[in-house]
């Protein structure tokens, strides 16, 4: 019975987490969105530039991302594999 409520727990705890950062990245996509939009039209004083600006920004920020996390999570799993040795004495 208590590992039940320790499982409905957990899971409650992670669907909490995964709402606040969805809520949290959502608010800063509309935040990023607004902003690009804001200096896209100061700039040129064009709706239709800054517009077209602000969406090719977002396309390419997006698929730089992916690659940035394709290579971070890379990055930290080589150090995560190096732990080991270094706790036993090896250096770097």
């Amino acid at each position: 019975m208590h590992s039940q409520d320790s499982d409905d727990d957990n899971c409650e705890q992670e669907s909490f987490v995964f709402e606040r950062v969805m809520t949290k990245s959502a608010t800063f996509g509309v935040t990023h969105l607004g902003i690009a939009f804001g200096v896209s039209y100061t700039l040129p004083g064009s709706v239709a530039l800054a517009g077209a600006i602000t969406n090719v920004e977002s396309l390419v920020n997006t698929v730089a991302h992916f690659f940035f996390v394709r290579w971070w999570d890379r990055r930290w799993d080589r150090s995560a594999q190096a732990l080991p040795a270094l706790a036993a004495g090896a250096t770097p």
